[in-house]
């Protein structure tokens, strides 16, 4: 891996990967300690771009769920 690599991708095979802990304002809605995708590319340079967009759309999700104080409870089915 270069030595630009972002924090939270990693490359399993040629396919590169997105990893975050979930943030605690959303941690218990989404049920999860992690989230993870695939960015499905294989270039370095598309797998930063990617991942950048995602920690913005995360961090920003996470900020209005603690601004909104909402009460998420998730319904069984």
């Amino acid at each position: 891996m270069s030595p630009k690599m972002a924090v939270h991708i990693f490359r399993r095979g040629a396919t590169y990967y997105w990893r975050r802990r979930t943030p605690r304002a959303l941690a218990n809605f989404l049920d999860r300690p992690h989230l993870f995708m695939s960015l499905r590319t294989t270039s370095p340079v598309m797998a930063r771009r990617l991942a950048t967009q995602l920690d913005a759309i995360l961090e920003d999700a996470a900020m209005h769920a603690e601004n909104a104080d909402l009460h998420l409870v998730t319904v069984p089915n």
